[in-house]
């Protein structure tokens, strides 16, 4: 097999005899592209998703598959642009927004720089996502957080998490001119529970962080590298855990977060979106829903024994096992320039005859 520098995919499932099969990439319909997508929100049997541009730009969907653009948000606020304290605070932009859904009401949280490291994220808070409903409008709240250009600190990229185990509502913002923050939101109001406290640094040397909850433990999810360079770019994702939303996040060797750590992830994380259009994601959602991604468990290729390795140190391959008898395996190669590596698969580890699976290489 021969890869590129990116993620590729591979599915094993039996048959009766052993293939390599390329598939043509398939991809969304309508007109999907976006730049620092918000997490996808269903609501009222409809699914959107929000942007970085001009008002910040609205897609939605009927099915989750064919999007069409909706307009922008700035269009549905008075004045049509943020809000006098949000601009004061960081400056007029709207970039990389996140929303969730609270009680009966959508917090909608935005970056808007000014000149950086100076920003601000700015709070719209909303009854209905439907811009066809009488009830359609955004109200202003103003900032949540905001940096002031000198300070460690660059207060973009929201990210809000919604605490599964008590209900709490957390903002993490920030990127490489300083710390990545967490503060904790009034689940009423969407803005700071307790402004006067300092915010909670726990990490460094990243951008773009989200939270996630998973048995037991809190996952922090950062972009790491540079991006927005096409071929040349060096985005990868990282990570950290801790038991506690605060922390300290440690990395698979015991680093902290905070102290530059962080355990590179080499392979598809589920539900993931993409912050550079020419990188389109898409083929890979399809991928994961013909799979049933949801229904199988995850060996990365940090485990001692994991089914499914390369020949070579730079590719690294995790297996999404089903079930059922068929596993999907993802490749990310961390290597300069494009190679060539061969699979090697524990088949008895995953429940195979190699004389019944066929391999399918989606291209």
């Amino acid at each position: 097999m021969r890869f590129p520098r990116r993620a590729a995919g591979a599915l094993l499932a039996p048959a009766v005899a052993v293939s390599l099969l390329a598939l043509p990439v398939s991809a969304l319909d309508g007109d999907p592209g976006l730049h620092d997508p918000s997490t996808v929100i269903e609501a009222g049997g409809k699914f959107y998703v929000y942007a970085t541009g001009r008002g910040l730009p609205v897609s939605m969907s009927d099915d989750g598959w064919t999007w069409r653009r909706a307009g922008s948000v700035m269009d549905a606020v008075p004045g049509g642009r943020p809000g006098p304290e949000v601009v004061a605070r960081g400056g007029d932009a709207t970039w990389a927004p996140d929303i969730v859904h609270v009680g009966d009401k959508y917090f909608l949280y935005y970056a808007a720089p000014g000149r950086q490291p100076k920003a601000a994220i700015g709070l719209l808070v909303g009854r209905t996502l439907d811009p066809a409903s009488p009830d359609y409008h955004w109200t202003d709240a103003g900032p949540v957080v905001w940096s002031d250009g000198i300070e460690d600190s660059n207060a973009i990229d929201p990210g809000v998490f919604h605490d599964p185990t008590d209900g709490s509502l957390w903002l993490t913002y920030g990127s490489y001119f300083g710390y990545i923050r967490l503060v904790e939101l009034d689940p009423s109001t969407g803005l700071r529970r307790y402004p006067d406290r300092a915010p909670v640094d726990i990490a460094i040397n990243s951008e773009a962080s989200d939270l996630t909850f998973h048995d037991g433990w809190y996952y922090l999810f950062v972009t790491h590298g540079s991006c927005c360079a096409g071929a040349n770019s060096s985005y990868n994702i990282r990570m950290g855990r801790a038991r506690r939303v605060t922390g300290p996040y440690l990395d698979n060797m015991g680093v902290e977060m905070l102290q530059g750590g962080g355990k590179p992830w080499r392979g598809m994380l589920f539900g993931m979106t993409n912050r550079l259009p020419s990188n389109d994601p898409r083929a890979l959602w399809k991928l994961w829903d013909a799979f049933g991604i949801e229904q199988a468990d995850m060996i990365g290729w940090w485990v001692h024994d994991t089914p499914v390795t390369t020949n070579n140190k730079d590719v690294l391959a995790t297996s999404y096992v089903r079930k059922g008898g068929k596993t999907l395996v993802a490749l990310a190669s961390w290597a300069p320039d494009t190679i060539r590596v061969k699979l090697r698969i524990d088949w008895n580890a995953l429940g195979f005859k190699p004389g019944n699976a066929r391999l399918v290489a989606p291209a």
